[in-house]
């Protein structure tokens, strides 16, 4: 069925020219190029599948009708010809179906060019000529229907060989960039390896939550994956976040110089790449967005725990292991409950006094002062600051001495930290001496002595207050070799098995 009028002359077509899309292929092509290769896609819609007007055009028959152009493209002149005709009849059909003017919907349209981009972009050829291995619309695979866990509605099928072509050409591209000179502009610390994995977790990612392809990234593409999403599989930290932008900006120069990607799309990534890098930046600097086993290096690097040395690591993984769930538990994340010490609730009967000096035993001030200990001790414990504390302190000790001496001084006396005095708190800790002894008192007493530095620093406790209260925790604490134990000499004991 032959045309009556060109396509770029109808009707439907005009506000095409007026858009951003048409804006932005004027960078590229020329209004005469464009307008020849929007005739030649409406002509093959209508002898081919005799389609003649916009109207009539169906996913499946621009889907067969661009395949067809892709599998005779057997030289690079073709291939370009055919990313030409590509180009701008998927803009021009998604802006047709945008306002209805074609047969099946927008949806339909833009996921079966999403496809088509997966399918189409492969480049393997050393030489620079374009391997023209195309899906056969009747091959299994091409209709797979099968259950990957990257299938999703709405989206082309995810198909591995896809897949594996684009990273296969992104790992090629990044060897090749760098032995070139725009690796001058690569932050130091960067190697291929780590640029390897920063283009490959960005490939990877592209494809299997959007279909896309390193030809067909989108601004909303990448701004959605440069994110807390991109930390783990990147294995980021805060400052390896910060070479992100600037390794990928002298990757976008290069690609340019070599034709690898069009100018303007390399212009544009490396645009929106830096535009995402605070974001980036941002996650990565949060615990939770990285690699446990990241978190793991970070932390054993910062307490100088030397990796080699067996006896070292195991000593410093339970510990680790507790800190992180204790500040997942008062962040209010998923936490592992194994690493957390739980002290007995309190007492629905426990002995306490009705009044005292005046004022009245109340339950909804016993419990919430348990509460209050219970979070103090355990955000103090698992401070980042705390190291030293807990090294010497068991955290089981350190919360259960906290919450006895917060739920006595009110059971008994009535009182809140800030109306704690020294004798007060010299029966508190005449209290705790009978409950422990040996190693496990000069433990619970240094966790006394800290939750005392809190208080003090939090306002709850005066000064001069706190440190009559030291004095009768230096009083109390055992002595070792006829001198108080201090934290250095509780960690050696804990070390030797004393607790």
């Amino acid at each position: 069925m032959a045309q009556t009028v060109p396509t770029s002359q109808r009707p439907e077509v005009q506000p095409f020219y007026r858009s951003a899309d048409y804006r932005d292929l004027t960078r590229v092509l020329t209004a005469g190029a464009i307008a020849k290769l929007i005739d030649l896609f409406g002509m093959l819609q209508a002898t081919r599948h005799q389609q003649v007007t916009p109207q009539q055009w169906t996913a499946k028959a621009v889907e067969q009708t661009l395949e067809d152009v892709w599998e005779n493209a057997n030289t690079k002149a073709q291939a370009q010809a055919f990313e030409d005709l590509f180009i701008v009849s998927s803009l021009l059909v998604l802006d047709l179906a945008k306002r209805g003017a074609t047969k099946d919907n927008v949806n339909q349209m833009a996921a079966m060019f999403d496809m088509l981009a997966a399918i189409t972009s492969t480049e393997d050829d050393p030489n620079g000529e374009w391997a023209d291995d195309p899906v056969d619309a009747d091959d299994d695979d091409y209709y797979y229907e099968g259950e990957s866990p990257y299938d999703r509605p709405g989206l082309a099928y995810w198909q591995e060989r896809t897949l594996d072509d684009i990273t296969d050409y992104m790992r090629e591209w990044v060897h090749e960039f760098r032995a070139s000179p725009e690796w001058a502009q690569v932050p130091q610390p960067v190697d291929e390896v780590v640029m390897a994995r920063f283009a490959l977790t960005l490939t990877e990612q592209a494809y299997n939550d959007y279909r896309k392809t390193p030809k067909t990234w989108s601004k909303a593409v990448l701004t959605a994956i440069l994110d807390a999403a991109f930390v783990a599989p990147a294995d980021l930290d805060e400052q390896s976040a910060r070479w992100v932008a600037p390794s990928f900006q002298a990757f976008m120069v290069f690609l340019k110089r070599r034709h690898y990607l069009r100018p303007e799309v390399a212009d544009r990534y490396a645009k929106w790449i830096a535009a995402s890098a605070p974001v980036l930046i941002r996650a990565a600097a949060t615990p939770e967005h990285r690699r446990p086993m990241k978190n793991v290096a970070l932390a054993m690097q910062q307490a100088n725990v030397d990796v080699t040395d067996e006896k070292a690591v195991a000593a410093f993984m339970p510990l680790y292991n507790q800190t992180t769930a204790l500040q997942r538990l008062l962040a209010d994340q998923d936490y592992a409950a194994a690493d957390v010490y739980f002290p007995p609730a309190l007492p629905a009967g426990g002995k306490h006094v009705e009044r005292f000096a005046g004022r009245k035993w109340v339950k909804a001030w016993a419990t919430r002062l348990h509460a209050e200990g219970l979070e103090l001790a355990r955000r103090l414990w698992s401070d980042p600051a705390s190291d030293a504390l807990r090294r010497a302190v068991p955290q089981a000790i350190a919360v259960q001495t906290i919450v006895d001496v917060y739920d006595d001084l009110y059971a008994e006396k009535l009182l809140t930290p800030k109306h704690w005095q020294p004798a007060d708190f010299a029966e508190a800790v005449a209290k705790l001496k009978k409950r422990r002894q040996g190693a496990a008192l000069t433990q619970a007493l240094l966790a006394l002595g800290a939750l005392l530095e809190a208080l003090t620093q939090a306002g709850q406790v005066r000064p001069e207050t706190a440190a009559a209260m030291l004095k009768v925790i230096t009083e109390a604490t055992p002595k070792h070799g006829g001198k108080v134990i201090s934290l250095k000499q509780a960690r050696k004991l804990r070390s030797n098995g004393h607790r």
